[in-house]
């Protein structure tokens, strides 16, 4: 039956609109088999007339109909309730509704039902005007009540309603098909723009706030590559049930891209509001996934712009939140960051961020957190990694992700390099003289440090003046970097090795050289990365891949060092593999010189030795 389709549709597809959106009540069941009686229910508040309409149709086809017979439009809206009818037959002068409104009230109530409307003699344009308010048909009363007539105007009420719904079934498979990702039956990126834009437009006229969410799974790609996209795609439905069961009811998730969401949140309260929304988000991961028997654990990284106070547009506001997102990624991932206030001043003109920067350089508003890299073996703090941080007179502390490429981009990361390792070790010869005679400095190098023909002087000098021995500076440079010119900046790492500077090549494991190219970089240290880090304790692949990584470093002679170490299973899984050192929150988080403790540094890696 065409009707029990329509319920099947709305089960598959629960949001495909109002169409399929209704209780069974609401939706006539029709009739196929010839020989069966169409059910009509005749609202007509004069007998006369009713008994007419009756006697007509009994008399032409008195087994094609069965007629129930009720005075007001209210006890019509009752009986529609207890029992289904295949149309109604609507009088537009009932005792307790007039006009065109009964139609309206109809349709309010049950809106696909065939509606037939009684008019009077001379109500042929009140008729038409009924038709236009959506009943099928309109029969003008008189003594000679035609009951073929009235058969053929109901059946073709009947089928014609059958048509219309038919079409706007289709209509609403097929929009709600373009509107939705097939995977997860979330919003997909065109339906999001589209309430965003409807959600800005309302938030303007209520003074209401917005935030959007731009969601990235950490170490996605990892997963599926090594276990394929049958299972992936497992991973993201499960995923996105969980986004859904973590957000409100007037907000909105969508699925924009491979292991990409974005989230609308509307009527915010405020940072601290979206901060409990967004550590809810990344509590959802908390609990591992099983799939096909295995267990995933993935993490998610968040940035979030707010309207108005970030931007006031759809595009800019994606825009932000999508640098805040990769802010996080930077920051480890398994975070979320809002999107920085002084880098959306300084989008709107590179004069003023180029002036911002300057003029915090000259007021020593800069300062250096260092966070330690351990000896996974004995506790010992062998480096500490400089960090740089800008504590900004309007905005607060920044970290690095939040100014280097403004210093790159208006030519000052040359002079706020110069700061950060003159600062920085300005510090170690403070840390050697009291005690801590063999730790070392690590600093990453941008790349307009590698293209710069001053940059090897002026480190050289800087160590001379600060009488550091050059063996003791660790130089971090990523396979990307080294990738854009790769001729030149082998020679320039080789300058470096060569005058005693140590060379990290950092995040291991997510650029795109060969292994092969390890042996022509002059490299004593290499940093795994956080991404395959996270998952060696947990699955098998991932620790055969980092533990054939830690063999290939070791019998090239390089130091190994895990990042993003942050709990105690990660560092035995990591003694098994003999890797060297680990960096991460288990053992610090980046801190101001004075408040480091190397002490209580090593006490940590010392609990893990104790269990």
């Amino acid at each position: 039956m065409f009707f029990s389709e329509l319920f099947s549709a709305k089960k598959e597809n629960p949001q495909t609109a109002d169409l399929i959106a209704l209780t069974s009540n609401e939706l006539p069941e029709l009739l196929t088999a010839e020989s069966e009686k169409l059910s009509v229910l005749l609202i007509e508040d004069t007998l006369s007339d009713a008994l007419l309409l009756q006697k007509s149709l009994a008399r032409s086809t008195p087994e094609a109909f069965y007629i129930k017979h009720v005075v007001r439009l209210s006890d019509g809206i009752a009986e529609l309730n207890q029992r289904k009818y295949d149309a109604v037959v609507l009088d537009l002068s009932l005792p307790d509704s007039q006009g065109l409104n009964s139609i309206e009230t109809l349709r309010m109530h049950f809106p696909f039902i065939p509606i037939v409307v009684l008019t009077g003699l001379n109500d042929r344009e009140i008729g038409l005007a009924a038709v236009q308010a959506g009943a099928q048909d309109y029969l003008v009363k008189n003594f000679s009540f035609s009951g073929e007539k009235i058969g053929t105007a109901l059946q073709f009420a009947i089928r014609r309603q059958r048509l219309l719904l038919e079409i706007q079934i289709e209509n609403s498979k097929n929009q709600y098909s373009a509107d939705h990702d097939p995977l997860t039956d979330l919003p997909n990126r065109n339906l999001f723009r589209d309430r965003l834009c409807k959600s800005i437009a309302l938030a303007k006229r209520e003074k209401k706030q917005i935030a959007v969410a731009f969601v990235d799974l950490d170490g996605f790609k990892e997963v599926n590559d090594a276990f394929g996209h049958l299972i992936g795609d497992q991973l993201l439905s499960a995923a996105a049930d969980r986004f859904q069961a973590a957000i409100r009811d007037s907000d909105t998730v969508a699925r924009v891209g491979g292991d990409e969401f974005l989230f609308m949140l509307y009527d915010c309260k405020g940072s601290r509001d979206l901060s409990i929304i967004a550590k809810k988000l990344l509590g959802s991961f908390d609990e591992p996934f099983k799939v096909d028997g295995n267990k995933f654990k993935l993490s998610a990284s968040i940035g979030i712009s707010r309207f108005p106070d970030d931007a006031e547009t759809m595009e800019d506001l994606i825009s932000a939140a999508d640098s805040a997102m990769y802010r996080a990624k930077e920051l480890g991932k398994n975070r979320y960051r809002f999107h920085s206030p002084l880098l959306n001043v300084q989008q709107k003109s590179a004069s003023a961020q180029a002036q911002t920067l300057a003029r915090g350089l000259e007021q020593s508003e800069f300062e250096i957190h260092y966070q330690p890299c351990v000896d996974l073996k004995t506790g010992k703090t062998m480096a500490v990694q400089a960090l740089p941080r800008w504590q900004n007179q309007q905005f607060g502390l920044m970290e690095a992700q939040d100014f280097i490429s403004v210093a790159e981009e208006s030519g000052l990361i040359v002079s706020l390099n110069e700061w950060i390792l003159k600062t920085a070790c300005a510090q170690l010869k403070n840390w050697h003289r009291q005690g801590e005679s063999s730790l070392r400095l690590t600093l990453n190098l941008s790349k307009a440090q590698m293209s710069s023909k001053s940059s090897l002087k002026t480190i050289l000098r800087i160590l001379t003046e600060e009488q550091i021995d050059p063996g003791f500076l660790i130089i971090e440079v990523t396979e990307l970097d080294i990738h854009d010119a790769y001729q030149r900046n082998v020679a320039f790492l080789n300058e470096l090795s060569a005058a005693g500077v140590k060379i990290a090549l950092d995040s291991l494991g997510t650029g795109f050289s060969s292994l092969a190219n390890l042996k022509a970089f002059p490299l004593n240290y290499a940093k795994i990365d956080r991404s395959l880090i996270g998952y060696v304790h947990t699955q098998s692949e991932m620790k055969g891949i980092s533990k054939a990584l830690v063999d290939i470093l070791k019998s090239l002679g390089i130091v190994t060092i895990a990042e993003g170490v942050e709990n105690q299973q990660q560092i035995e899984t990591l003694l098994q593999m003999d890797c060297d050192w680990g960096q991460g929150y288990f053992f610090c988080r980046p801190l101001p010189a004075e408040k480091l403790e190397f002490s209580v540094v090593e006490s940590q890696l010392k609990k893990v030795g104790d269990l």
